[in-house]
């Protein structure tokens, strides 16, 4: 409930200010072909308890259909991971715990061609993947073995809502929120295309 109004609220800022915004030439068009990479704050693949390492991704997209004459829709892939780790000792026994997240999905975007600003790209979307993911436990306990587990690998069903802004023409920063390795993602986008 928390996050679904954190999207809600985070599209709203986004059409109050393209409001604000200069009419210009659209930044994402059909033939657009974006390359981006990231790292990401925030997990909800993490447990409580232990430590995680920074979420990495990267994604390419590209435009695909064109919706009325402004708007497109992007389709594309995903790929990112993410890690955890926790341990403790207990009765004079170590013992350690470690995740690995890989998630691989094919995405698509509504990208809104409304603000005619060639430096500013908003967009909303879903995407579908294969959550990889993989366990391993260690101690030094002879009675204990968990050993290694894959039984949490499956398929899921997210979205997300995020937007870009160009430095120049090919080079931009992004920012993605919603549901992949991380809750919040920041990176660059490089337009190929």
């Amino acid at each position: 409930m928390r996050k679904s109004f954190l999207l809600y609220v985070l599209a709203l800022a986004t059409c109050v200010f393209s409001a604000s915004l200069s009419v210009k030439a659209q930044s994402f068009t059909k033939e657009s072909s974006i390359i981006s990479a990231g790292i990401g704050l925030g997990s909800s693949l993490w447990l409580s308890g232990g430590t995680g390492r920074p979420a990495i991704s990267v994604n390419y997209e590209k435009g695909m259909w064109p919706v009325g004459d402004k708007h497109i829709i992007s389709l594309g892939g995903y790929l990112g991971n993410t890690g955890y780790k926790s341990s403790g000792a207990s009765s004079g026994y170590t013992w350690e715990s470690k995740w690995n997240f890989t998630v691989v999905g094919a995405r698509s975007a509504f990208h809104y061609g409304g603000l005619n600003n060639d430096k500013l790209d908003l967009y909303g979307g879903v995407m579908l993947s294969y959550n990889i993911v993989s366990y391993k436990y260690t101690d030094n306990d002879p009675s204990w073995d968990y050993g290694n587990d894959t039984a949490a690998s499956g398929i899921g069903f997210t979205g997300y809502v995020g937007g870009r802004y160009y430095f120049t023409p090919k080079l931009g920063a992004f920012a993605e929120v919603g549901y992949g390795v991380s809750t919040l993602s920041l990176g660059l986008s490089l337009k190929l295309k």
